[in-house]
């Protein structure tokens, strides 16, 4: 179940980068299930936690990411379907993906740079 997700999210990750290279489709239109800026936020979750389950052995990955989902599912008031759902739509929609993954690299470079001067803050 989780682990479908997770390759959603990684598809979806690498579509757009596809997309990106090969500017041919067009977009449907279609509104999301989940409105823009609360995906930006809830794709941001996600990708954070994909990387700390980076480093995790195999074993113990599955049920962790799941615990996280649900987290993240609970933080947003969502359900795992709506999530997957607009995963689903947003793969039809290049530009709009291209929008919202430009808007998760802006606001993930914007953390990484803020915990960066918060660690190497001068005393």
């Amino acid at each position: 179940m989780y682990k479908g997700v997770g390759n959603i999210i990684s598809t979806s990750f690498l579509v757009f980068y596809g997309l990106c290279i090969c500017f041919s489709c067009t977009s449907s239109g279609a509104s999301l299930p989940i409105a823009d800026d609360k995906l930006v936020d809830i794709l941001c979750d996600v990708h954070i936690m994909e990387g700390a389950l980076q480093n995790r052995s195999n074993d113990d990955k599955d049920s962790i990411a799941k615990m996280y989902y649900q987290q993240i599912y609970d933080k947003h008031d969502i359900k795992e379907q709506q999530f997957i759902e607009t995963l689903e739509k947003l793969e039809l929609d290049p530009k709009k993906m291209g929008s919202i993954y430009g808007e998760i690299l802006i606001r993930l470079d914007t953390l990484e740079e803020q915990s960066y001067k918060s660690k190497y803050k001068k005393k």
